[in-house]
């Protein structure tokens, strides 16, 4: 299942394949594989979930494909983790796992 996740100065916006548009939270279901599709609309940003030990580069005019499948439901943070100008500590986002 397709997911594009795009960072821009100072939030993360996922799209769906249905096209529902959220921005700073990522809904998935466990044990479900989703291939996530990770973009930057301005700057570079590196989408960081530090749980799950995941981070990618999310670079302008580049996409980077990332599958990922997240067996324990639960809720984890996601952040910036590349200096992305003065709001940079405001970019956080939240990953809700569902059984």
């Amino acid at each position: 299942i397709p997911i594009k996740v795009i960072g821009m100065q100072y939030a993360w916006e996922f799209v769906y394949p249905n096209g529902t548009t959220t921005t700073d939270e990522l809904v998935l279901k466990a044990n479900q594989t989703y291939l996530l599709e990770i973009t930057s609309k301005d700057v570079i940003h590196a989408f960081y979930i530090p749980q799950l030990g995941f981070k990618f580069e999310a670079i302008p005019g580049y996409v980077y494909d990332f599958y990922i499948v997240v067996n324990k439901p639960g809720v984890y943070d996601i952040w910036c983790a590349e200096f992305c100008g003065p709001g940079h500590y405001l970019m956080k986002g939240t990953l809700i796992v569902v059984g």
